[in-house]
């Protein structure tokens, strides 16, 4: 009442008296009410800003998890509060982004992606349960007296289990990132709609199988992405606009096989993955049923990864570099931070120098080693050779830039040799020595 009584009701006199020719003949109890009310009103604007402030921070943390405020609001009203709040903000971005899907998709793919939408939210986890005997379950938890109720979704139907309290060793929320599905991810799931839908960003998964295969090869190839940002710095472009990337996995070889068959992809029928990047997908059917079985699995995924980022970061100047460059860099990465594969491909190289090499500068200049199922081998195992031995500090700085060149010409041995200042010769037989070589890392 103070207030709007002496700001609304006496605007004209408070305006007269704060005029600069009534300052110094204003009575001086009215400048002190004048002063005062300014001070409430900055007070009140003060406190209600700072209680916006809270308000969405409490919002924040309750939707995305954040410790430790999580675990002092948790199962509280301050929880179920924050949580509708943080709801309808979600629903009304999701709606903006929805909208915008919708206008680039037509109804009938609209319809296909709602279906495939409710799906992904019946077999999406909430949750991360490990058991004490070191068992992990993804599913949706709930508490129940003393047990703790698990839906489960194995990649072929739902499970209900009921475990005692005491059998679970650590509890935790699934959080994913806050990204939105594009047109072009409906499209990819569309297109595969008989396969499990699962979306952890930037990977958008059509798996036969479970999340729990799902979430290990995001673990792999956000790994791998982490290490190819590392090791490519220098000359990756800032702020470059990234896709997101599209996993395909079968656990059965003949749907893989009958996949590679259809995108053209015959060159791949002795393999278990390959990329495609017209249609910027990672096709894979390898298991991880035990210790072998997951180490291929990383190699394969590392390997193709690399080829996904290479084309998604623009890594290299040339849009047809040649495949002793692009499977070089591939084996490389699949062998960085594994060194069980690094130590096999450098024993299969040194069978290999017993009974004779590749001509390197054709191995360079031609894709001939690599068309021919003779010599696919050995030329993949050529490139990793040559690639590691570049990406060494010596040579490193040097070949990135040549990498980055747009006039490098990448298919010429003679041009890689000068764009490191050393004749081609020595460099072979340094990249030769430094495999070979009892004492090479």
């Amino acid at each position: 009442r103070y207030v709007a009584s002496h700001f609304f009701n006496r605007t004209a006199k408070i305006t007269h008296l704060d005029s600069p020719e009534a300052k110094n003949t204003a009575p001086p109890a009215d400048r002190r009410r004048i002063a005062h009310g300014r001070t409430v009103v900055l007070q009140m604007l003060h406190l209600t800003a700072l209680v916006l402030l809270l308000g969405s921070f409490l919002v924040y943390a309750a939707t995305r998890k954040l410790e430790p405020v999580i675990s002092w609001i948790e199962d509280t009203p301050i929880e179920t509060v924050c949580k509708r709040v943080g709801s309808v903000i979600g629903q009304i971005g999701t709606g903006s982004a929805t909208d915008r899907n919708k206008s680039l998709m037509t109804p009938k793919e609209v319809a296909e992606a709602d279906k495939i939408r409710k799906r992904m939210a019946e077999i999406q986890p909430t949750h991360l349960v490990q058991l004490h005997d070191g068992t992990v379950i993804f599913g949706a938890a709930a508490r129940q007296a003393n047990t703790l109720i698990i839906r489960e979704f194995d990649g072929t139907r739902q499970r209900k289990l009921v475990l005692p309290q005491d059998a679970v060793r650590h509890q935790q929320r699934i959080v994913l990132p806050d990204e939105r599905i594009t047109a072009a991810d409906w499209r990819f799931l569309i297109q595969f709609d008989y396969q499990n839908p699962y979306f952890m960003a930037p990977y958008v998964f059509a798996s036969s199988g479970s999340f729990a295969e799902a979430h290990l090869m995001h673990t792999i190839l956000s790994q791998l992405a982490a290490d190819f940002e590392r090791l490519f710095a220098p000359i990756l472009p800032e702020n470059a606009p990234r896709n997101h990337i599209h996993i395909c996995q079968f656990r059965h070889p003949k749907a893989f096989y009958e996949q590679a068959f259809r995108q053209q992809a015959e060159s791949v029928m002795n393999a278990a993955a390959f990329y495609s990047l017209s249609h910027n997908t990672l096709f894979i059917h390898q298991q991880a049923a035990n210790a072998a079985e997951r180490r291929e699995l990383i190699r394969q995924l590392r390997h193709e990864g690399t080829h996904q980022l290479i084309a998604d970061r623009r890594l290299l100047s040339s849009n047809q570099p040649p495949l002793w460059l692009m499977e070089g860099l591939a084996e490389h990465m699949a062998a960085v931070g594994n060194p069980a594969t690094a130590h096999a491909y450098a024993q299969n190289f040194s069978k290999l120098a017993t009974v004779g090499l590749l001509k390197w500068d054709q191995l360079c200049e031609s894709d001939s080693y690599f068309e021919n199922p003779q010599s696919v081998q050995q030329a993949y195992l050529h490139s990793w050779v040559l690639v590691r031995h570049l990406l060494y500090p010596t040579h490193k700085a040097r070949f990135l830039a040549f990498l980055q060149s747009s006039s490098a010409d990448h298919r010429s041995l003679t041009a890689l040799a000068n764009a490191l200042e050393q004749p081609a010769s020595k460099l072979i037989a340094d990249a030769l020595a430094a495999t070979l070589s009892p004492k090479a890392p």
